[in-house]
């Protein structure tokens, strides 16, 4: 039975889970917009599983529901999310669950005049984005002051994301004034450069017919939400979908909000939607909390708003600790207690990973696998320090999505000047990383090797490790009479070093010359990013500690055959707290919780709280938060869970879970027959659950007839 004993009108009854009142209240509900404002780790998807099963109880044809999600994870979530609560196989085969990208690319086929080529790699993006970078020096550089253009990787890349921002914003489709210029960083947050050429992008991209010719990441659901914005009746074509889900809806932005309304626009169409506005965090492409707090009741004024509160992740002693910290309602049904620890460190960033080592060794020393366990950075500069100690006290870890800081461009720049001083190429094994090292001696030294020529040039080293060539060729003075470049001079700087030189003190004097911290502020124009990468270096000199020079770059290289060597399987996660959104770890450590991080000044201070949300409601079984012994240093958030005040009520919350949750009720009883038997238990009572293609007893119905198919 549901809990609370509440009158349960529903017609699909899961299996496996014992449903809330307030998710059979979502599961009931008929109004024709709603949504679900949930709490992290509170069944979103399970829930909206529920209506798509209540729907389908009640008759509604599989084709007539459409799914919608953000990411392909999500959707095979979905899908599996389904069949476990006991709808069968062959009926979510016929469900439309798709990402809204999938979705929209299948709708514009039906009505665009050819196929569109598709560039879902982002190097394929490099080519026209040089062209649209070409067309905005030349038809801006002069009216436009101040504007700097770079044509490297990075800054390609750069300008992509730009392009993706304004598109999920819907900005390109208006017109604009160069005297609205200089307000475009201060509304959209990217640089009068960029917009211009995003501009200038998408004029070779759509072409002369506006139809496009090639479409990368996202530009499907922002061609189809421009189509919409610009003839809203050619989406009358479109298939009637009776009822609408969509999951993570804290996600949406303003290309998928238009999607999302010419769908409940349609005159039988329901939608249902979950999210929580504190899981919108800077890092998500265009999204904003005002999408579940105002804009769905200002375009649609029977928009009800139900609550999710209770969460299925983690126990009493963390939600009252977030209801704490976020002043909104959270409970927990989960009768497994979750532990808060509260480690410190005193002295530097090298005290503080060491601490995150112990607190992975008293987990393993409990019997838990560290597999099982993740450690959720702040941002990548804290990685350095963190994988060091992590290989150090002989732990595994994986890097997905973030990456190893072995990887990283500037890291990569001082690694490829080592590799020339000591003319020892060959000790990268990687085939990608010698050709990353190469283009990340182009970027920073400035080199501006032709695109087509640095591929050619990339491919030859990772081939041959001639990495001495590419000294020779493209970075030696040749010239006598002239002094040697910034880059060329400090290379030999390194050549000529003692060999018993610390390293710190001969890279320390290589950033010095090199301008690092100028080039990074020049390279990454928004202060945030550029101020990583100064950390990230400084991280990475503060790990050399008493080495020399060839002694440090053995060290890396054991490094980098560490971090492969132990990245498959019984590792644990090390990665951005960004990154880890619909994901959860049985333990979370979130390491440098202090001031300075959490939060940080470059940040809204919304945005911040929700970051730490998402990272600490990761966990499931324990929260590690690892912060400086000093007071003044530690982050005010962990005063904010109220830790120590919140958990005498916890206590009485947990018992009261493990009283009751562990004890699952009574529900239908399932019977296995063949279809040769309907008819018989139709007679004696039975009845045919449509959505799991079985029959079943009703509760409360004598069983003894149906023992032959119990």
């Amino acid at each position: 039975m549901p809990k609370d004993n509440q009158v349960d009108s529903s017609r699909f009854i899961p299996v496996g889970i014992i449903r809330t009142k307030e998710q059979i209240d979502i599961q009931t509900n008929r109004r024709k917009v709603l949504l679900i404002e949930a709490n992290a780790g509170a069944a979103k998807t399970t829930t909206l599983a529920l209506r798509v099963g209540e729907a389908l109880a009640n008759g509604m044809a599989p084709e007539c529901i459409l799914i919608l999600v953000f990411t392909e994870t999500a959707r095979d979530v979905m899908f599996r999310r389904l069949i476990e609560i006991g709808v069968h196989h062959t009926i979510v085969k016929q469900l439309k669950i798709q990402t809204f990208e999938d979705f929209s690319r299948d709708r514009l086929a039906l009505i665009e005049d050819k196929g569109v080529a598709s560039y879902p790699n982002i190097r394929q993006q490099f080519p026209p984005m040089l062209a649209a970078v070409d067309k905005a020096y030349v038809k801006y550089s002069e009216s436009v002051e101040n504007l700097q253009f770079s044509t490297n990787g990075l800054a390609l890349t750069q300008y992509l994301d730009a392009q993706l921002k304004l598109k999920a914003n819907m900005v390109l489709c208006e017109e604009f004034s160069i005297d609205d210029l200089s307000t475009v960083f201060e509304r959209y947050g990217v640089t009068e450069a960029e917009f211009l050429v995003a501009v200038e992008y998408e004029r070779i991209r759509l072409g002369l017919r506006n139809q496009p010719n090639f479409r990368g990441s996202f530009d499907s659901t922002y061609d189809l939400a421009r189509d919409i914005n610009r003839d809203p009746d050619r989406f009358s074509e479109f298939s009637d979908y009776r009822l609408v889900i969509c999951d993570e809806l804290h996600d949406l932005n303003e290309a998928a909000f238009r999607i999302v309304c010419a769908l409940i626009d349609r005159p039988r169409c329901f939608f249902v939607g979950a999210g929580d506005c504190d899981q919108v965090i800077h890092a998500t492409l265009g999204a904003r909390h005002e999408y579940l707090s105002t804009r769905f009741k200002e375009r649609f004024i029977e928009t009800q708003r139900l609550p999710l509160t209770i969460t299925h992740r983690y126990g009493s002693h963390l939600a009252f600790c977030m209801q704490a910290f976020k002043g909104k309602p959270v409970e927990s049904n989960v009768a497994d207690k979750l532990e808060i620890k509260v480690e410190t460190y005193t002295g530097g960033l090298e005290e503080g990973a060491k601490c995150v080592v112990e607190s992975i060794k008293k987990w393993e020393r409990n019997g838990s696998g560290v597999d099982a366990c993740a450690v959720l950075i702040r941002d990548r500069h804290h990685s350095v320090v963190i994988e060091n100690a992590l290989r150090a006290g002989g732990i595994g870890y994986r890097t997905p999505p973030m990456g190893s800081y072995l990887q990283r461009e500037e890291i990569l720049f001082l690694r490829g000047i080592m590799a020339i001083a000591l003319r020892d190429f060959g000790a990268v094994k990687s085939k990608e990383v010698k050709e990353s090292i190469v283009e990340a001696l182009d970027l920073y030294g400035n080199l501006r090797i032709p695109p087509d020529e640095l591929q050619a040039v990339k491919v030859g080293m990772a081939k041959h490790s001639q990495l001495h060539w590419f000294y020779e060729k493209y970075i030696q003075s040749k010239d006598e009479t002239k002094a040697p470049t910034v880059l060329d001079s400090t290379i030999r700087f390194v050549i000529d070093a003692s060999p018993d030189a610390l390293a710190v003190d001969i890279l320390r004097k290589v950033c010095d010359r090199m301008h690092l911290k100028r080039i990074a502020e020049k390279l990454y124009v928004r202060q945030y990013d550029a101020s990583v990468v100064i950390r990230s270096i400084e991280g990475f000199l503060s790990i050399a500690g008493e080495q020399t020079l060839s002694q440090f770059w053995s060290d890396l290289s054991a490094a980098e055959q560490f971090a492969i060597k132990y990245r498959d399987k019984d590792v644990l996660t090390l990665d951005c707290v960004a990154n880890s959104k619909g994901k959860e770890f049985d333990h979370v450590i979130l390491p440098f919780v202090e001031v300075g991080e959490y939060p940080s000044p470059m940040f809204p201070l919304k945005d911040e709280e929700n970051l730490f949300y998402v990272g600490a409601t990761r966990a499931k079984l324990r929260l590690t938060l690892v912060t400086p012994l000093d007071g003044e240093k530690r982050s005010t958030f962990i005063k904010r869970m109220n830790i120590t005040g919140t958990n005498a009520a916890a206590n009485i919350a947990q018992t009261r879970n493990e009283n009751i949750f562990r004890v699952t009720p009574a529900s239908r009883h399932y019977l296995r027959s063949s279809y040769s038997d309907k008819d018989r238990l139709k007679a004696l009572g039975a009845r045919w659950d449509q959505t799991r293609k079985k029959w079943y007893v009703p509760i409360g119905m004598d069983l003894e007839a149906f023992a032959e198919w119990m």
